[in-house]
């Protein structure tokens, strides 16, 4: 049985939602996305951009000054991580910096 990333148990109904994920080929969107680096297997972790897949002002959606000024729940600040596109590629990260 596979477990739950976000809390560990088996069959987790509750996160699963959060944890699908959609293949797309083209988006387009306002700009800057962020810079994605992860943890999990280091120096062997994905790297990426987190990227609106909207126009217009998207700040709200990774502006943590605004989600602590809004005093944002933790439910509306996953609704707002939920609109980003997240492109990722496994890289080996000291391999990137020596280079």
């Amino acid at each position: 049985m596979a477990r739950c990333r976000i809390c560990g148990d088996e069959n987790c109904k509750r996160h699963s939602f959060k944890l699908s994920a959609k293949r797309i080929k083209n988006f387009s969107g306002s700009s800057p996305p962020e810079i994605f680096i992860g943890r999990y297997n280091y120096p062997n972790v994905y790297v990426g951009i987190l990227s609106p897949n909207q126009l217009g002002d998207t700040s709200l959606l990774s502006s943590q000054e605004i989600w602590h000024e809004k005093r944002l729940s933790m439910p509306q600040i996953l609704n707002l991580r939920e609109k980003l596109i997240y492109s990722r590629t496994k890289s080996n990260v000291k391999k990137a910096f020596s280079q």
